[in-house]
């Protein structure tokens, strides 16, 4: 498990390399199968992929499922 804190802006959990939850979410930019764009509170965080997919997307909250290859935040 993977921990991300933004200065009180967002967090992101990695869990293992299946799937990633993340706190302080304003919209989803974009979604493909191996990329998901997010705007966070403190800019935008990308994620890179194979078969990539929302499961949950509520009151800030994403959870994105499927293989997690990288993460940046921009």
């Amino acid at each position: 498990m993977l921990n991300l804190d933004g200065e009180g802006f967002f967090k992101a959990t990695l869990v293992g390399e299946n799937a990633l939850y993340i706190e302080g979410v304003k919209q989803i930019i974009s979604y493909e199968k191996n990329k998901i764009v997010i705007s966070i509170k403190a800019g935008v965080f990308t994620v890179i992929g194979v078969n990539l997919y929302v499961k949950k997307f509520c009151m800030g909250d994403v959870i994105i499922c499927g293989k997690i290859l990288s993460l940046t935040r921009s």
